[in-house]
């Protein structure tokens, strides 16, 4: 639920996707178990796939006292919870068995997913992805990792036992549009004018021009880090305030 809504951006509507991402949940086979949860309760009484693609059909069964019925129904519903366990149980060995303690470590410039630092990790709401993110690995002392945020570019530091590694594929995802969405913003398309003298750069203001279509004055703060800002600042002879950690 949290991913489709993440990667749909349809956290308004999140109450039409819901019924429908329960009955994936309960109708699809766990890799563990082998089973489906609605297999588990109620064993196979019911079929969560009917109806779905081709329409609801009738079949015809022989007559049988509701009582055989039922018999049949929970023997076939303890067959299906012990080969769950017995499946849960070699996975749970397996897992065991192939844990290492070694440590991952994520090489610079690589990019990363952060647990949210709270003590149970948990996200603000039930609609955010459980890790935050990506951020970009820009450098490390021991177990203290230091990343960029894509949208601010401000620099954080975590503990590497927060950190998970973020696997995309580059000819498809901008790992900054990503980042985008996670912290719901917005991007600057441009910037259209300014007020203020650049030796007075702190109570400057510029008017943006958001992605969205909308325009707002935005003080030198808010947007000092932004490429639009320094191709402003380049375009109308200004080169000389854009922070200098953004120079080559």
């Amino acid at each position: 639920m949290r991913n489709i809504i993440f990667d749909k951006r349809v956290k308004k509507y999140w109450g039409d996707y819901y019924p429908l991402v329960e009955r994936i949940i309960n109708s699809q086979i766990h890799s563990t178990t082998k089973v489906s949860p609605a297999q588990i309760i109620y064993g196979n009484a019911i079929d969560l796939d009917r109806g779905i693609l081709l329409p609801n059909v009738s079949s015809r069964h022989e007559k049988m006292q509701l009582s055989d019925w039922t018999s049949r129904m929970l023997t076939a519903q303890d067959d299906i919870i012990r080969l769950a366990k017995e499946h849960q149980e070699e996975h749970d060995m397996h897992h065991i068995a192939m844990h290492s303690p070694e440590r991952t470590e994520f090489p610079i410039n690589s990019y990363v997913l952060v647990r949210y630092e709270n003590l149970e990790h948990k996200p603000p709401s039930k609609l955010h992805p459980y890790l935050k993110g990506p951020y970009q690995v820009v450098n490390y002392t021991g177990s203290i990792y230091t990343v960029r945020n894509l949208v601010t570019n401000k620099l954080e530091d975590f503990h590497i036992t927060n950190l998970q590694s973020f696997e995309y594929d580059p000819l498809l995802i901008d790992p900054r549009k990503v980042a985008t969405v996670d912290q719901e913003m917005v991007d600057i398309e441009s910037i259209l004018q300014h007020q203020g003298q650049p030796k007075r750069k702190g109570n400057m203001k510029f008017l943006v021009k958001w992605s969205d279509g909308d325009e707002t004055w935005e003080y030198w703060s808010t947007v000092r880090r932004t490429e639009a800002c320094h191709k402003y600042l380049e375009e109308h002879g200004m080169r000389s305030i854009i922070p200098r950690e953004f120079f080559d």
